[in-house]
């Protein structure tokens, strides 16, 4: 017991040692120590204090959002890029919202409108909690499972952050919830600008039900999750990548200390996020004309004189 403790410390230390946010790696390992302890003491919620005083209520069980806390930031590429990317007149879709460590990051830090989108009513209470705790006004929640079609979907609801459509009803931990597509959810006349998909395998069927938004000019960006969860639902990830290119989506790398996008062959490799951009030079731009420092508490986001 006491060597897997001393192990796990040690990972942690040395991925806190590569982190960018991280100056202090042995101040950080205390911070994890304390909130593991505490999420193990504390039985309910309770608050913890993020960058731009944006807050978001942890408890045991809530990996992402308890990584935000000692890391600062979890998803550090995608989340910079986003930052970067998106402006305060943009729309932004959060299929698999969860507890909405995406959208605060979006409409709490950036601006933009958000559709925050969770079908397990447990995390959509908590994904809402948190929006309401740091009055966000510019989130629209939406309980429902995007797919190819309306109907109704087991979905699995004691499964975490796993939480996924299940193809039957095997186990008293599902529960029915209705399915729309996003572009049922979406009015036509609405620009959405980026999407970030994840839904533990189910992405191609976002996607299928998304034709008109994915043909669109203002969506130049999808941040999707490639990590064969797909295989549970028997198709191959390359169906996915597929209907990406169909709609001339191409893969990049974001390097967040030289402010650069790589464009790759295929996915991202090296994250289970691959970030698929439609028109390059419309990000390179956006790139340009934005700068984004981050502190000990702020995230300051100002627009570059050109």
């Amino acid at each position: 017991m006491l060597i897997r403790i001393v192990k796990k410390l040690y990972t942690r230390y040395t991925q806190f040692k590569r982190h960018e946010l991280v100056k202090n790696s042995l101040f950080t390992l205390c911070r994890y120590v304390y909130i593991n302890i505490k999420i193990n003491v504390v039985k309910k919620p309770f608050i913890v204090h993020w960058y731009n005083n944006i807050q978001y209520y942890l408890k045991k069980g809530d990996s992402s959002l308890i990584s935000n806390y000692y890391f600062k930031i979890f998803d550090y590429e995608e989340t910079l890029f986003l930052l970067h990317y998106l402006n305060s007149k943009d729309l932004f879709i959060d299929v698999g919202a969860n507890q909405g460590l995406y959208t605060l990051a979006t409409s709490g830090i950036i601006g933009c409108d958000t559709v925050a989108i969770e079908p397990v009513p447990e995390t959509f209470r908590r994904l809402k909690l948190n929006i309401e705790l740091n009055k966000l006004k510019n989130v629209q929640l939406v309980q429902k499972i995007i797919s190819n079609k309306k109907s109704l979907l087991n979905i699995l609801v004691e499964g975490g952050e796993l939480n996924k459509v299940v193809l039957n009803k095997t186990s008293k931990k599902t529960l029915k919830a209705e399915s729309i597509s996003l572009d049922e959810l979406i009015d036509p006349k609405t620009d959405v600008s980026c999407i970030k998909i994840d839904v533990e395998g189910f992405e191609k069927m976002v996607l299928e039900g998304a034709e008109r938004i994915l043909k669109s000019v203002a969506l130049n960006v999808i941040l999707i999750e490639l990590n064969n969860s797909n295989l549970y639902y028997d198709y191959e990830e390359n169906e996915i990548i597929d209907i990406l290119k169909k709609h001339s989506f191409k893969p990049y790398e974001y390097d967040p200390i030289n402010k650069n996008l790589i464009e790759l062959k295929i996915k991202n490799k090296e994250s289970f996020n691959s970030i698929y951009i439609k028109d390059i030079d419309i990000a390179v731009k956006r790139f340009e004309e934005k700068k984004v420092q981050i502190t000990d508490k702020e995230i300051l986001i100002k627009k570059r004189k050109i």
